[in-house]
C-alpha cells in the first residue's frame, strides 16, 4: 500500500512541476480574486512559553481564484484524475484552486545557553521552503490537497539569524548553539491529504460539522501516514475546512471560498478542536542529514497532536484565526511534549 501511495505521489509530483513550469498564473477565473494568506506558529503564543523544540514557524501563501474550466492551469489536475484516485469531482461540481507558498520553520533544543549543545537534546536546525499545491473541493464534501515543497535545511535556511535578530529586538539571551545546526541539505517532499466533511443544521443559524482527514508525506524531510479530525460548530462552515498549518501538523489548507456563504450575512466564524496522529518513518530533524554525519536523537514513531481555537471571517476580505495546539514527544529522552499558538489571517488579493 506505501508503495502504491508513494507512485501516486511520484505521478502528482511531476504533474506539480509541470504546472510550474507552463506558468500556472493567470489562468483562473478573470472575475474573481485570489486569496493572500499569513501563518504564525510560536510558543510565545501561549501561557506556557517554553521557547523549545520547534520554536517558530511562518508562511505565506497565495491562493488562486476558481481555476478557468479547460485553463492551462487547471491541466495538471485533469491530467493526474485520469490515473489517479483523486480530483474526481471534476471542473464542472468542484472549486479547484492552486496555491504558491514559502515557509521558514526553526528547531532548537531546550537549553539554548550552551554553546556545545546536550547531543541528548533535539539539535538545532532551520527550514527554508516553498512550492506549489492544487486543491479541489468537491461540492463541499470532500476536499482533496496535493503539494509539491523544496527547500533547503542548515545555515542555508537563515534560520539562526532569524531567532537571534528576533531575540535581539525582544531583548532576549541570543541561542548559542546554532554552530552545531543540521548540515545544509536540499529537501523534495511531496504530500497528499483528502478531507471530508459530515454536517448538521443545528438550528438559530448554527451549524456543526465533523471533517475527519488522512494524509502521506514521501521525500527526505518527512516519511509518515497521518490521520485526525476536526469539529466545528459556528456559522457560514462550508467556506472552508478549518485554519491552514504548517507541516507536520494537523490536516489543513489555505483554501476558502466566499461562494459558499449560506446567509444572508457575509461574517462568519466557528469555534474547533481536532486532533491528528502520524506514523513517522522519517524525520530529518531529528534522524539527521541524508548523505552526512550530524547530530540526531532517537525518534518516537507515533506522534500526537490536539489543538483548539476560534475562527472569524467577512466573505474573503478578512479571515482571523488563533490555534492552541499541544504536541506529544517527538523522541526518546523529550521532557514532557511541546506546545505552541498559531496566529493567521488572509486577506483579498487583487488578483
Amino acid at each position: 500500500m506505501r508503495n502504491q501511495a508513494i507512485d501516486i505521489l511520484r505521478s502528482a509530483a511531476a504533474a506539480c512541476a509541470a504546472a510550474v513550469l507552463l506558468g500556472v498564473a493567470g489562468q483562473a477565473a478573470a472575475s474573481e480574486s485570489g486569496l493572500f494568506t499569513f501563518d504564525e506558529e510560536n510558543d510565545f503564543f501561549t501561557f506556557d512559553n517554553r521557547d523549545r523544540h520547534y520554536t517558530q514557524g511562518a508562511s505565506l501563501d497565495y491562493l488562486s481564484p476558481d481555476l478557468a474550466a479547460g485553463g492551462i492551469a487547471a491541466a495538471p489536475m485533469e491530467w493526474m484524475r485520469g490515473f489517479l484516485p483523486i480530483f474526481e469531482g471534476g471542473a464542472s461540481s468542484s472549486s479547484r484552486h492552486f496555491d504558491l507558498f514559502a515557509s521558514q520553520e526553526l528547531f532548537t533544543p531546550e537549553n539554548k545557553t550552551l554553546q556545545n549543545p546536550d547531543p541528548r537534546d533535539r539539535p538545532y536546525a532551520g527550514w527554508l521552503n516553498g512550492g506549489v499545491s492544487f486543491i479541489e473541493d468537491d461540492d463541499q464534501r470532500r476536499l482533496d490537497h496535493v503539494e509539491l515543497q523544496l527547500g533547503t535545511i542548515g545555515r542555508n535556511s537563515l534560520a539562526k539569524q532569524t531567532q537571534n535578530n528576533f531575540h535581539l529586538a525582544i531583548d532576549n539571551p541570543e541561542s548559542q548553539g546554532w554552530g552545531y545546526q543540521l548540515r545544509n541539505e536540499p529537501t523534495v517532499d511531496l504530500y497528499f491529504d483528502r478531507h471530508l466533511r459530515y454536517s448538521a443544521d443545528l438550528g438559530d443559524g448554527l451549524d456543526a460539522d465533523l471533517i475527519p482527514a488522512a494524509g502521506i508525506a514521501v521525500g527526505n524531510a518527512f516519511d509518515y501516514l497521518e490521520a485526525g479530525a476536526r469539529v466545528r460548530i459556528g456559522q457560514n462552515l462550508k467556506v472552508d475546512y478549518g485554519p491552514p498549518r504548517i507541516a507536520p501538523g494537523p490536516s489543513g489548507t489555505s483554501y476558502f471560498n466566499r461562494d459558499y456563504i449560506t446567509t444572508a450575512s457575509l461574517w462568519g466564524w466557528y469555534v474547533f478542536a481536532g486532533s491528528d496522529g502520524r506514523a513517522v518513518a522519517r524525520n530529518i530533524f531529528l534522524d539527521g542529514n541524508s548523505f552526512e554525519s550530524s547530530r540526531r536523537v532517537p525518534k518516537r514513531p507515533l506522534v500526537g497532536d490536539l489543538e483548539s481555537g476560534v475562527a472569524v471571517f467577512y466573505s474573503d476580505y478578512l479571515r482571523l484565526s488563533y490555534s492552541y495546539l499541544y504536541r506529544s514527544d517527538e523522541f526518546y529522552g523529550q521532557h514532557n511534549g511541546d506546545n505552541y499558538g498559531a496566529i493567521m489571517i488572509s486577506l483579498r488579493a487583487p488578483f
